[in-house]
């Protein structure tokens, strides 16, 4: 339970709490009122909401055995790369919440198959590229996927490291893959940290060196970036009125853990305010997929 003496922070609880409850039932769903379906990138935040709201884990637990799936693996989860790569790091979570070794246990083997399934498409710098039938996806949002997307490398690269911890939980060892993630980190900040910009760019096949906020994020949280190159991102990007604001719930939930792990809590609270309470102020009894502050709400409908 939560309550404060600002009550707009008591409605965003509220609505927050209605929204999740809507959505738990014998999976996580994305949206009771939109797909009304299971989508892995959307079910790994409800892991995380549902040990601070109700610590329901068998949802959860029930959630991440379905992603696994029983086939030959020939596609990525829901078709979309970081949706496999957040599935994978779930289940490292799911253990540092409850301790269920073995879950881990059950699971590993499939997380193997799934992390060389996405080796296995790879391009020659060892970095991850659309092939047929993929979505890159990450947010709705304008990033450059003209080639290599900076956010998915790093998402890779997080996913190779919760799966060496799960196999040391068990009692194995997986050097080759520990080297991968080690040169992956190097790669990406050889190929896409932007010294000029004090920032990650999206991509760099372009040209363009595009910067948003996203891959910034994930540099933050996942220690990809130094401790300088953290001090550069939250004053060159987290702060930077210039970058693109996120305009969904979903990556919000990143940039807010992200600017906490980087000490900036008031900022963390005027950010909540103002985007979840703009949508209390529009009439919204759940919260909505995409929102975009300062744009009237009959525009924004379709999302």
């Amino acid at each position: 339970k939560f309550t404060c003496s600002d009550e707009m922070l008591n409605k965003i609880w509220q609505i927050a709490g209605h929204t999740f409850e809507l959505n738990s039932r014998e999976f996580y769903l994305d949206g009771i009122k939109r797909d009304r379906w299971v989508w892995s990138g959307d079910s790994y935040q409800c892991y995380f909401t549902d040990r601070y709201y109700a610590f329901e884990k068998e949802t959860a637990k029930r959630t991440i055995i379905a992603f696994a799936g029983k086939e030959k693996i020939t596609q990525h989860i829901n078709t979309i790369n970081d949706y496999t790569f957040y599935w994978i790091i779930s289940v490292y979570d799911y253990y540092v919440a409850t301790g269920d070794k073995d879950f881990v246990k059950q699971m590993l083997p499939r997380m193997q198959e799934y992390l060389d399934f996405c080796i296995s498409r790879l391009d020659e710098d060892g970095l991850v590229v659309a092939r047929e039938n993929d979505w890159i996806y990450i947010d709705w949002a304008e990033l450059d996927k003209t080639g290599p997307l900076c956010a998915e490398q790093m998402l890779l690269m997080r996913s190779i490291e919760v799966f060496c911890r799960c196999a040391d939980l068990i009692g194995q060892k997986h050097d080759e893959y520990i080297k991968r993630a080690e040169s992956l980190k190097e790669t990406i900040n050889e190929k896409f940290w932007d010294e000029e910009k004090g920032a990650y760019i999206d991509g760099f096949t372009s040209g363009e060196r595009n910067v948003t906020r996203h891959a910034n994020i994930f540099a933050v949280l996942f220690d990809i970036a130094t401790e300088t190159q953290k001090e550069s991102i939250i004053q060159k990007v987290f702060l930077n009125e210039k970058i693109p604001p996120i305009t969904t719930p979903y990556f919000k939930f990143y940039e807010l853990e992200a600017i906490c792990q980087s000490g900036q809590y008031e900022d963390v609270l005027q950010k909540i305010k103002a985007y979840w309470g703009e949508m209390v102020e529009a009439g919204a009894t759940s919260f909505w997929e995409e929102f975009k502050c300062g744009t009237p709400w009959q525009e924004q409908l379709s999302m």
